[in-house]
């Protein structure tokens, strides 16, 4: 995906999530320009919201010092780093959020598109998951025979009509 934004390919979570939006943007045959920006969504699950940036941004203060970290990290910070990057690097204008219930999230942001498709807040909406994994957190959340690992899943939802009114 060589036409992911610099924002996206800078940070390993939206990265990650960026080629999950692409791949189910592809799969729904969903062209951008096809619905007017106001009227598609975004609703992502991260049961770690922003734990990632913050612990990368942390590591990067106690190793180069607070003067020479670059403010343009910080961002990465908050738990809605990701569903923001995504929203800009798309143009998505409609609502846009980010549920995190620990394991639940992913499944809660879906139940949240769809919530917001059936009262006609939009068009579209990209809902599911995504999870991004420190090496640091993985090791933390280590339990006898679980594998911890990154992922990003997600679904373009829409009504009927519309997809049909869109020839997908």
């Amino acid at each position: 995906f060589p036409n992911l934004s610099t924002e996206c390919r800078n940070d390993p979570g939206a990265w990650l999530t960026a080629v999950a939006f692409e791949c189910a943007r592809r799969e729904a045959g969903f062209v951008t320009g096809s619905v007017p920006p106001e009227r598609i969504g975004l609703v992502l699950g991260n049961a770690l919201a922003g734990q990632s940036g913050m612990i990368d941004f942390a590591n990067d203060v106690r190793e180069q010092s607070p003067r020479f970290v670059s403010p343009i990290r910080f961002p990465q910070t908050v738990g809605n780093f990701i569903s923001g990057a995504l929203a800009r690097a798309y143009d998505i204008r409609g609502p846009n959020s980010t549920i995190a219930n620990g394991t639940a999230s992913g499944l809660d942001a879906i139940v949240e598109g769809c919530a917001l498709l059936s009262a006609g807040k939009v068009d579209v909406i990209f809902a599911g998951g995504t999870e991004r994994l420190t090496p640091t957190l993985a090791a933390g959340l280590a339990e006898p025979e679980v594998i911890f690992s990154d992922g990003a899943c997600l679904f373009v939802l829409e009504r009927r009509e519309h997809a049909v009114e869109r020839g997908a």
